[in-house]
């Protein structure tokens, strides 16, 4: 009787223990700001971020000018030492940042290799993501979200990554990102979503890529003025009569007016 008990538990403890893969990982990445499922490389790379974020009071000065630089190799034969890669720099920078923000594709990779988090902020409140998207560097951009960057993750002035590249004329990171599921409804802190800021900006074809990603032509902000309202207020006719076009409300704008 005792030895079928005993054989019952193990068949049955072995069942128990095995837990979804990545469960405890994805709550790790939702504390840290991350709430989409983590690919197994970012996991990888979670894991040995931990450490080096407690450890260090201040990170690589010396790094983050090699990759301000843009020194390649130099920024390779620093990464072979012991670095801190995930604390900003006394001066506030993080290398993952630098390097996105210069378009450095290749240093962004060498430092992902080497541990760098790609969702981590410098002291500025800027993340590799969020400066990649709002240069336009597309390619480092979705490199990061297939590394743990969040689509969504907003900057300390409460962008988004869509909302940058809208605002800076980015278009072919504006459908990238759309095509990676960013989402068209979040505001920025001015309450405005990305068609309107596109609109205010005067970026057509960021307004194009919007509309033929399913943007509603009416979208509007916290203030109720949908993006045909700034386009008829820049007098901006191309952009005006592309959003009508898509099914905006013309209400009594003259669009013949514009210029």
């Amino acid at each position: 009787m005792v030895s079928m008990f005993y054989a019952s538990l193990v068949l049955v403890i072995p069942q128990a223990l095995p837990r979804e893969p990545g469960t405890w990982d994805d709550g790790a990445f939702r504390k840290r700001g991350v709430s989409q499922p983590a690919t197994q490389t970012a996991l990888a790379t979670l894991r040995r971020g931990p450490a080096d974020v407690q450890s260090a009071r201040f990170g690589d000065a010396e790094l983050s000018d090699l990759v301000a630089d843009r020194r390649l190799d130099a920024v390779r034969k620093r990464l072979g030492r012991a670095v801190v890669l995930n604390v900003p720099d006394a001066d506030g920078r993080l290398p993952l940042v630098l390097a996105a923000e210069g378009g450095e594709f290749e240093i962004v990779r060498a430092l992902v290799d080497a541990g760098a988090l790609a969702y981590l902020k410098d002291r500025s409140g800027r993340s590799p993501l969020s400066v990649a998207s709002l240069r336009g560097h597309t390619r480092i951009a979705a490199y990061l979200l297939d590394h743990g960057a969040h689509i969504d993750a907003r900057a300390d002035n409460g962008a988004t990554p869509l909302l940058l590249a809208a605002g800076a004329g980015r278009v072919d990171t504006v459908r990238a990102l759309l095509d990676r599921g960013a989402d068209w409804r979040l505001r920025g802190r001015e309450g405005w979503p990305a068609i309107v800021i596109a609109t205010r900006a005067g970026h057509g074809e960021v307004v194009r890529a919007l509309l033929e990603a399913g943007v509603p032509a009416d979208s509007a902000g916290r203030d109720r003025f949908p993006a045909l309202y700034f386009a008829v207020l820049r007098r901006d006719r191309a952009i005006a009569t592309m959003l009508v076009a898509a099914g905006a409300n013309q209400g009594a704008y003259d669009l013949d007016g514009l210029e």
